[in-house]
């Protein structure tokens, strides 16, 4: 069984599988993540047990230390109690994502090999995301607060030079992540990625892909207008805080298209996708996209990365950041012409 799923490890015995576990490699590699994850559980569990129980002026002066003055004591008692929780069940699933036992019931959803050190890494470092997200649903109120008084003042709160920055670092960790610099070379790297040069049938279903999602967004949006499914007004307005000066320059706008197709298809249809499948990857690009919570935003992201993966599962990765770019660029430029908001 293992042979035919993981061409590369037959006739190699267990122990000797690339990254085994009886390896120095392996342990050097899972004690800093241990190191990582441990007091994120020791700090969740202090937050969610002893938080609450502390005097309302206690919890007020400890969430006035975290910039998120005003609130209520019983408000504040359940976000100590969401904030503990969200910090010490994702790093405990983390650690317990290092062992085999646990990778091996993973195994049967999802294609890793629980032998494979870096399969462990990557599977475990998926709470990171969970983590992130937890983080930011709590804090949303006060992350759009502070983000509306630094728009105010005339700061963006992303800019060009950062997004371009973001995900030309995220096209980096894609390659390095697949071997590049120490198994394999440049063009092997592409090649494990999915990326290459598209053939102009492939550019065609790219351009095609991404203007078909457009009317299927905003369909979204509309027939949840028709059905009264309520929009969370926190969520609209830190996507407009966040994503809205972009969409005022041409340069905003290509950016929008260009950098995250480059970045985050690299990563996510790229290195990802092959190992966890399409489902999973789906999931977690919704998840990353952490600024939308769980709102109808975060369904429109789930339906983009299902279609960004059937596409790279048909052609590349190249054809899916073709479409990633030409849906992100022609809402930026319907937005530029006041056509969306």
């Amino acid at each position: 069984m293992a042979g035919e799923r993981w061409p590369e490890l037959q006739g190699l015995p267990q122990t000797q599988a690339p990254g085994g576990e009886g390896s120095l490699f392996a342990f050097l590699t899972y004690a800093p993540i241990v190191l990582l994850y441990l007091p994120l559980v020791a700090a969740g569990l202090f937050i969610e047990l002893v938080g609450p129980l502390a005097s309302g002026a206690h919890q007020a002066q400890a969430l006035q230390d975290m910039g998120m003055a005003g609130i209520g004591n019983q408000q504040a008692a359940t976000m100590l109690q969401q904030l503990g929780a969200g910090l010490w069940i994702p790093s405990l699933v983390g650690m317990l994502l290092l062992l085999r036992p646990t990778r091996r019931l993973l195994a049967r959803i999802i294609p890793i090999d629980p032998r494979r050190t870096v399969h462990a890494v990557a599977v475990s470092f998926t709470m990171l995301i969970v983590i992130n997200l937890l983080m930011t649903t709590i804090f949303l109120p006060m992350v759009t607060r502070d983000l509306q008084a630094q728009s105010a003042n005339g700061t963006p709160a992303i800019t060009v030079s950062m997004l371009w920055g973001q995900d030309i670092l995220l096209f980096v960790i894609g390659i390095v992540g697949v071997g590049w610099l120490s198994r394999r070379n440049l063009g092997q790297a592409l090649q494990r990625l999915g990326i290459c040069v598209p053939s102009l049938r492939q550019v065609a279903v790219g351009v095609g892909g991404g203007l078909v999602l457009i009317p299927l967004s905003v369909g979204i949006q509309f027939a949840a207008g028709a059905l009264h499914v309520p929009q969370d007004a926190t969520v609209q307005k830190l996507t407009q805080l966040l994503v809205g000066p972009l969409t005022q320059s041409v340069l905003g706008v290509v950016t929008l298209g260009v950098a995250a197709a480059l970045g985050e298809e690299t990563v996510f249809r790229g290195a990802l996708q092959p190992r966890f499948g399409l489902v999973l990857t789906a999931i977690m690009f919704a998840l990353l996209h952490q600024q939308y919570s769980f709102s109808l935003s975060t369904l429109v992201v789930l339906i983009l990365g299902l279609v960004l993966g059937f596409i790279r599962d048909r052609t590349n990765t190249s054809t899916s950041m073709i479409v990633h770019a030409v849906f992100n660029s022609t809402q930026g430029l319907l937005a530029l012409l006041n056509v969306i908001k």
